[in-house]
């Protein structure tokens, strides 16, 4: 019964994500093999950018199980460029549980869930090219357990984002 439920969840979270994607410029998600993401394995997402004239929005996703073991998570991330000019870099901190509650963030059946945080807003890619966005997890442990997977979203930004 609990994989049968984990199935329908499955299904029905990629329905979810592929149905709001119309917008996306780009998106990429990197299943973790044994659920668990290594402190010396960083992910990579390389894409190309064609408009430098719009400022972008870039999203980091997360699926994750409610036996994560801690309230939110440490991560390290670069933007370089294709000569490995690093654009942008900083470390940054996204909650999955709630604060007071302790329930966990986003949306999800069962024990599995998928949330979505704003990395970088407003961005301008200065030139045209090929760019690397390297994510790496930067807990206390070399592995950390019960996450199934990362990604990201690239999007044009709104009218009224700040660039960067």
């Amino acid at each position: 019964m609990k994989l049968y439920t984990g199935i329908i969840a499955f299904i029905l979270m990629n329905l979810f994500f592929v149905s709001c994607s119309e917008d996306e410029y780009y998106r990429e998600n990197v299943e973790l093999q044994g659920n668990y993401w290594d402190i010396n394995s960083p992910e990579e997402f390389l894409f190309d950018i064609i408009d430098v004239e719009t400022n972008y929005d870039i999203y980091l996703t997360f699926r994750y199980t409610n036996e994560y073991e801690y309230q939110r998570i440490f991560l390290t991330y670069v933007l370089e460029e294709e000569k490995k000019l690093t654009r942008d870099s900083a470390l940054v901190d996204f909650y999955f549980f709630h604060e007071k509650t302790g329930k966990p963030l986003g949306s999800g059946l069962g024990d599995i869930f998928d949330i979505r945080y704003q990395l970088i807003s407003g961005y301008s890619f200065k030139q045209p090219g090929k760019y690397r966005l390297r994510v790496n997890q930067f807990m206390r442990d070399e592995r950390l357990e019960n996450i199934k997977s990362v990604g990201i979203v690239i999007k044009e930004s709104l009218p009224d984002a700040q660039s960067r």
